[in-house]
């Protein structure tokens, strides 16, 4: 029988032979904290139309972003196509790339940010916080889409 180790249980061993490769914090540790709120997405909006969903001022320079752990809630269906992408202003799909919360995707209710299309990059390639810039949600597909609450939560790790 064979065993594969993750990338967290190589850096362990290896870090038991030599503290200098043991696995760092942003792989192994640190404290995670979440940023909720709301927001209420227009009837019929545009393709390109943004959301703010968090002001730049309120994300720590430092910490890295979990999409992983990050989610929305429609409070209502919104209607026959809403795609969204995610992310900063810098890299606007970073964190959810067309991100379906459409009837025919999962109608009202929770989807993840991994949930996406495709990987989002912050999930394969862990994004750091490095300046202080807004999180957006973007409009890709919008059709016949009712005007609804969004609830968010985004998760980021921080050390420190």
């Amino acid at each position: 029988m064979a065993n594969t180790n993750s990338d967290l249980a190589t850096a362990q061993a290896a870090g038991l032979m030599d503290r200098s490769a043991a696995p760092s914090p942003p792989l192994a540790g640190g404290t995670v904290l979440r940023i909720r709120g709301q927001v209420t997405c227009p009837a019929t909006p545009t393709v390109a139309d943004t959301l703010t969903l968090i002001p730049a001022e309120l994300l720590p320079v430092g910490a890295v972003y979990l999409p992983e752990e990050s989610w929305v809630f429609c409070e209502s269906d919104p209607g026959t196509a809403l795609t969204l992408d995610i992310g900063p202003v810098s890299n606007p799909d970073a964190l959810a790339d067309a991100l379906a919360l459409t009837v025919t995707a999962v109608g009202a209710g929770k989807v993840g940010f991994d949930n996406s299309a495709t990987l989002p990059l912050g999930l394969s390639d862990p994004i750091t916080i490095t300046e202080q810039e807004a999180v957006l949600a973007t409009v890709m597909v919008s059709t016949a889409v009712d005007a609804t609450v969004i609830q968010f939560s985004l998760a980021f790790q921080f050390i420190g």
